[in-house]
């Protein structure tokens, strides 16, 4: 059927399990239309056929061509066919195909209409009983390397709780995991939802991986995890969040501040020495440079103008050195502080001698951190990958 006044992309659920499941709704929206995108076309034509919507033409989009077809299927909209969009079960986009294809669709011009539905995500939600109120779905994890363990423990350092898809035969591996990052919470495995054998094994993370559910889990189906909310991890208030203050932060040993940028990006310790030693490159050690030397250059300029008032006054002068090349700015503001001040402000004269001399003692100290934290940068990453 074609209507170009009412073309639109219509998403549709589809049953995860149990065909019962499918709406009215989704049912009438299959019959009427003319093109049925489906991420397996094989695995949609019986739904199709059950339904009684065999004569919609079947065009796979799939996660591998989505972006090609996207083009021919916005043409199709608009020239007012009616388009469907279904993946082999549950919610298009969720974990699943669909997302690059409503954004081309919507790009265009054309209305994108939902038809919401069956989601395992949602199912799992309903039966799991622990608090998720708030939660983070994460899908399926990579299989392996750093990134799985950052991605749950970002979540559940906010305070969240994590829901997975997994393989059942890689569940076990993957509940060791959770453990080892989340230590003892309760989870739940919720497998083969909406079918025959639904079941949700419950219990807490532990060592001993899926051995610790009741009733035992059984290595079949279809499985969603969902591991309940913590409390929020607090930050330290003292760790800023971009690396160049965290280079210059004085307070943390060089040691610190790699291990703490190296668990906060997930990168290993030596590359975090890398970072931190580049932002003390770029920035640090300069900013440092600069400071010291407006604050020598005020303080000298302070002691420049006393000489003057002493000398426009007729008082005696001293046997230190008179403010020049030879003066730093910690000399001028000791100078400053050990005579009595010839400025109309002696008081305000002999505060701000006082102020510059600490912030050189205190931006000297800094300049002495970041090079020490340099140096010592090699032979800590040293240690911390043998530790690792």
């Amino acid at each position: 059927m074609s209507d170009a006044a009412q073309a639109k992309l219509q998403v549709v659920a589809t049953p995860i399990g149990n065909v019962g499941d499918l709406s009215s709704r989704a049912v009438e929206a299959l019959k009427l239309a003319a093109v049925v995108c489906a991420e397996d076309t094989r695995h949609t034509r019986p739904l199709l056929d059950r339904v009684g919507a065999s004569g919609a033409r079947l065009l796979s989009v799939h996660a591998h061509n989505e972006r090609e077809r996207a083009p021919e299927v916005v043409a199709l909209l608009q020239q007012g066919t009616r388009v469907c969009f279904v993946s082999d079960a549950g919610c298009p986009g969720v974990s699943d195909p669909g997302g690059r294809l409503v954004e081309a669709v919507a790009a265009a011009g054309v209305e994108v209409e939902v038809l919401p539905g069956p989601s395992a995500l949602t199912a799992a939600l309903m039966g799991a009983g622990v608090d998720v109120a708030r939660f983070a779905f994460l899908g399926f994890l990579p299989r392996k390397g750093k990134e799985r363990e950052t991605l749950v423990k970002a979540a559940t350092d906010a305070g969240l709780g994590v829901v997975l898809y997994e393989a059942a035969n890689r569940t076990d591996d993957l509940l060791v995991d959770l453990h080892a990052w989340c230590g003892p919470r309760r989870v739940v495995v919720a497998r083969e939802l909406t079918k025959l054998h639904e079941t949700f094994h419950r219990g807490a993370l532990a060592k001993q991986g899926a051995a610790a559910l009741s009733p035992p889990f059984v290595d079949r189906g279809e499985v969603v995890v969902v591991v309940e909310a913590g409390a929020a991890s607090a930050a330290p208030a003292h760790v800023p969040l971009d690396v160049a203050r965290l280079a210059a932060d004085p307070t943390l040993s060089p040691k610190d501040k790699a291990r703490r940028l190296a668990e906060a990006q997930g990168i290993p310790v030596r590359e975090a020495y890398a970072r931190l030693q580049a932002a003390q490159d770029g920035s640090g050690a300069g900013e440092v440079k600069r400071a010291l030397q407006q604050a020598a250059d005020a303080a000298m300029a302070l002691l420049a103008a006393d000489d003057r008032a002493r000398a426009a006054r007729g008082l005696p002068d001293d046997d230190s050195p008179a403010a020049g090349s030879d003066v730093t700015g910690a000399d001028a503001a000791l100078r400053l502080l050990a005579r009595p001040s010839a400025l109309a402000a002696p008081v305000e004269g002999h505060a701000a001698a006082k102020a510059l001399l600490a912030a050189l003692a205190a931006l000297d100290d800094l300049r002495e951190a970041l090079v020490d934290g340099g140096r010592d940068a090699g032979d800590d990453a040293d240690d911390d990958d043998e530790s690792s």
